[in-house]
């Protein structure tokens, strides 16, 4: 079992590789209250978390081949202010659809705890948002946020809540539990198993072809985070403070602390 010191030593030696000595040496670490060491922990890794936020001179993490997809990403958002909080499925695909350009965006969605997937179109039908990985994902949002920060724009995101759908029904749960989400194929207007994905055909023996589609139906409450290719966020250092903020949202204590300093 790795004690908290240990972790905090850890932390220490992630910092100091990643940012300059003056920016690590500041006091921002050390004038914390060491009474109940697993808070301390806690607090100290987020204030040198936002140390390094803050540090402008080592942007090893962002290289020229992301940095055009972020610079258009922050540029995108500028032009869209008027667009902070959307809840209707309709906007949200309208907004969204312009960032699946490949070829000026590479944008990431990180669906904790399934991973990252690359967008690559978005179009809505009624009330549900069809989102297009190597899969077609469907869900039910209610609300997509954007956190622009005004002294950091290279650490914004987008941030989405959605409500689980209810199952297609061509499919049987043991137990009749209902899991997160369900596969099957979609076919000019006809349902088939996953399966049939698997091996090219339908029940009937009818062929699957291109017209067909694999649909993933997130059936369960959730969030994800969309976050351009050169952010900080899109790093696997900071794994769990992504994870947090895309499960508490504004209750997120990082995400407090990113608003206080850099919104």
């Amino acid at each position: 079992m790795i004690s908290s010191v240990e972790k905090v030593k850890e932390s220490e030696s992630l910092l100091i590789r990643k940012t300059d000595k003056d920016s690590f040496h500041s006091d921002i670490g050390y004038k914390i209250n060491c009474a109940n060491e697993l808070c301390t922990y806690g607090l100290f890794y987020i204030l040198q978390l936002l140390n390094l936020f803050k540090s402008s001179t080592n942007r090893s993490f962002m290289n020229q081949n992301t940095k055009p997809y972020l610079d258009n990403f922050v540029a995108y958002l500028e032009a869209n202010k008027d667009k902070q909080n959307l809840v209707n499925t309709a906007k949200m695909a309208k907004f969204l659809d312009p960032l699946s350009d490949q070829k000026n965006y590479m944008i990431n969605f990180h669906w904790n705890p399934t991973g990252w997937f690359t967008l690559l179109g978005v179009h809505s039908e009624d009330s549900t948002l069809h989102l297009n990985f190597s899969a077609t994902y469907l869900v039910k949002p209610t609300l997509l946020e954007t956190f622009y920060f005004l002294r950091r724009p290279d650490l914004s995101f987008l941030r989405m809540e959605y409500k689980g759908l209810e199952p297609t029904g061509i499919n049987d749960y043991e137990n009749g539990e209902r899991p997160e989400r369900e596969e099957y194929v979609e076919c000019l207007g006809n349902l088939y198993s996953r399966s049939c994905w698997d091996e090219g055909r339908t029940e009937d023996g009818r062929t699957i072809g291109l017209e067909a589609e694999l649909q993933v139906r997130e059936l369960k409450d959730g969030t994800f985070m969309i976050i351009p290719k050169g952010n900080l966020l899109n790093t696997s250092d900071f794994d769990a403070h992504r994870n947090d903020i895309a499960a508490s949202g504004r209750n997120s204590s990082v995400l407090q602390e990113l608003i206080r300093r850099f919104g």
